[in-house]
């Protein structure tokens, strides 16, 4: 199981950034965009936050572009099985954060409540929507709160090591190359 996700992780997220030919900064956006828009409490609707993020960046900022497909890519950090860590860490740093100390649980009693809560809906985009609002009526302030620090501090850090890593991979293959030419 771990060597199958190591190779999907390597497929989905890290041979995209390799192969792209954008600049460095641009790849490393992209990356940012979608790491900050998976670590949003908006559960389902991350990639359409990393399309909106796009789209409102070609409006006000076009010399900022990003990649929309690495960006697209990354928004699945987050998924079904990363969900309830995410939004656990997000409910406690927002419990923290607005001084409710009292009022922490344990991450198991967390996983018992949000599965009573993903119970609802009947189809897809209403199971969706009623997950969004039954999640947000009963964690909502210390979510949406709790998630700004980790939402930041990950998509910038994102940013910084691809950008870095980027570069280091590019100075390896120019050096190979500039040897192989020698």
């Amino acid at each position: 199981m771990a060597c199958n996700l190591g190779r999907l992780i390597r497929f989905k997220l890290v041979i995209p950034i390799l192969r792209g030919r954008g600049s460095a900064r641009y790849t490393a956006r992209g990356v940012m965009v979608g790491v900050g828009s998976a670590l949003t409490p908006f559960f389902g609707l991350q990639m359409l936050v990393a399309v909106f993020v796009w789209g409102a960046i070609k409006v006000v900022r076009p010399q900022w572009d990003f990649s929309l497909v690495i960006a697209l890519a990354w928004t699945w950090v987050s998924n079904i099985f990363t969900l309830p860590l995410f939004f656990y860490v997000f409910i406690v740093t927002g419990k923290l954060m607005l001084g409710r100390w009292d009022e922490l649980t344990g991450f198991w009693d967390f996983v018992d409540r949000l599965d009573m809560t993903m119970t609802v809906g009947t189809d897809r985009w209403d199971a969706t929507l009623a997950v969004i609002v039954a999640v947000f009526e009963e964690w909502g302030e210390p979510l949406l709160l709790g998630s700004i620090p980790w939402t930041a501090g990950l998509a910038w850090l994102s940013y910084v090591l691809t950008l870095r890593y980027l570069r280091s991979m590019r100075a390896t293959e120019r050096a190979r190359l500039g040897k192989a030419a020698a």
